[in-house]
């Protein structure tokens, strides 16, 4: 089984990701960084 310690971390590494990119894409078509 996995455990949930490795389940945290894989998520928390693609939150970082996901934030990455809709923050780039909003600095783009908006010309605004959050």
């Amino acid at each position: 089984t996995i455990s949930i310690g490795t389940i945290s971390i894989a998520l928390e590494a693609r939150l970082e990701e996901v934030k990455k990119q809709s923050g780039s894409l909003a600095s783009h078509s908006v010309g605004w960084v959050p």
